[in-house]
């Protein structure tokens, strides 16, 4: 029985740091959108012979 609870409460904590992590994931997901973006524009227009 003591394993049984013991799994459990680590279920329960790998359920939590996931949706801890995903939750952070896509907060941050537009800022890393522009960031890249921004890099990829950067470098084009230094590739450009304009």
């Amino acid at each position: 029985m003591i394993p049984l609870l013991g799994f459990s409460v680590l279920a329960g904590a790998l359920v939590l740091e996931r949706i801890r992590f995903w939750s952070r994931v896509v907060r941050e997901q537009d800022q890393v959108t522009r960031e890249v973006l921004g890099l990829y524009q950067r470098s084009s227009q230094a590739r450009s012979p304009n």
